[in-house]
């Protein structure tokens, strides 16, 4: 498993994000190493699949179904031809398997390997190897052009409204369009001549379009509420049991819940095997409680089709309330979303989830509660975690 690779997956997915790469990951065991086997678990699955090159879910057992690509290990000095094996034994459930023919030699157990999909073959890095590291690092490196030459170019579009954000922040400091928190947002829409609406679709021409404040640190990818036919208690519940009151008033229960125990000992972490983000109360005395669950095929989908392609646009402020002004100095353009590591990320507190729910009360009807989302946030600067294609322009002054 990943979590016992000897190089974390998230250093990693930053180190290529870094070059503009996404990649599959895997992680050979002794026994693994031993017997040339390697599992491919769901995220790697993913990759392969959301890259044209191979459904494990459609492939038989047994060596007349097993899929033979091309494949290049690639080292500081050169890379080496070989093929990978892809496959589903016949024994047990046919777990899914791959094997790199050649690759024993440059690996030890629990090394985190890197697999890049470029044109129907594969690309293979060690990354546990730390001169293959100081060279992903090195512009003038043979490891860094192999993975430049994977990197997708920026479409008309992304130019076009590039083009137009640099005209937007050459005005300096505009006043608001709208009081509060989505001004930021709304004025920036304006000068873009986009119109306010309720559509889910993209805001520019497929682009998504998100705008904050400079001070912000922390952005929203998505809202998605749990499966509740899985989960082991409702919003009501979750609210009755682990909510609190304030001054007197109605319970709530307004709190983040990440990899690490909050305040309401509520903790999110990612089942693997069952493919399964689970949100869980710590006991004091020890154990657990199952309290919220997501599919996480459900939050891969969200992020897919919520991040295609986004334009993340940051301004300064200055005054407040409606007297508020901005200046959208910066933007990060993402695309390629890293649906194959969001369970890593989860597991690894850098995607959390924001619980916003409070009690309402009615004389005429029992207790429900108001459910403001569920939204799966992330620290502004650990974007290049979760796209494969990520760039930063600074317009500025």
């Amino acid at each position: 498993m990943l979590s016992e690779a000897n190089f974390p997956v998230t250093d990693a997915i930053r180190l290529l994000s870094d070059v503009g790469v996404e990649a599959g990951y895997l992680s050979p065991t002794p026994t693994g190493l031993d017997k040339s086997i390697m599992d491919a678990h769901a995220p790697f699955r993913a990759y392969l699949r959301d890259k044209g090159l191979h459904d494990y879910a459609s492939q038989g057992q047994g060596q007349e179904h097993k899929l033979t690509v091309s494949a290049r290990i690639v080292g500081v000095t050169g890379t080496i031809g070989t093929t990978a094996s892809i496959y589903r034994p016949k024994t047990k459930t046919g777990d899914p398997r791959i094997w790199i023919s050649g690759l024993r030699p440059y690996v030890t157990p629990h090394d985190l390997i890197a697999v890049v999909v470029q044109n129907r073959e594969l690309l293979v890095f060690n990354i546990s190897n730390p001169e293959i590291r100081r060279a992903l690092a090195d512009p003038l490196s043979l490891v860094r052009s192999v993975v430049e030459s994977c990197v997708d170019r920026l479409s008309p579009t992304a130019l076009e409204l590039l083009g137009k954000l640099r005209d937007i922040s050459k005005l300096g400091f505009v006043p608001t369009e709208r009081q509060g928190d989505t001004g930021v947002g709304f004025t920036l829409e304006r000068l873009l001549g986009i119109q306010a609406n309720s559509s889910r679709r993209p805001d520019y021409k497929g682009i998504e379009l998100k705008a904050s404040r400079s001070r912000e640190r922390m952005v929203s990818l998505f809202s998605q509420v749990p499966d509740w036919s899985t989960s082991h208690l409702d919003a009501l519940g979750v609210v009755e049991k682990y909510g609190y009151r304030r001054g007197g008033g109605p319970r709530q229960l307004y709190c983040t819940v990440s990899s690490r125990l909050n305040s309401q000992r509520l903790v999110l972490s990612l089942d693997e095997r069952a493919s399964l983000v689970r949100a869980r109360h710590v006991r004091v005395a020890g154990g657990h409680d199952e309290v919220l669950c997501w599919p996480l095929q459900a939050l891969t989908d969200a992020l897919a089709s919520k991040h295609r392609e986004t334009m993340w646009v940051t301004a300064e402020t200055r005054g407040s309330g409606a007297s508020e002004a901005f200046h959208y100095k910066s933007v990060e353009r993402t695309s390629r979303p890293l649906v194959e590591h969001l369970g890593f990320l989860v597991d690894s507190g850098v995607v959390s989830v924001d619980l916003t729910l409070k009690e309402r009360e009615a004389s005429d009807r029992p207790m429900t509660v108001n459910d403001h989302g569920y939204l799966f946030r992330m620290r502004t600067d650990d974007k290049p975690l979760a796209f494969g294609g990520y760039q930063r322009v600074a317009f500025g002054t």
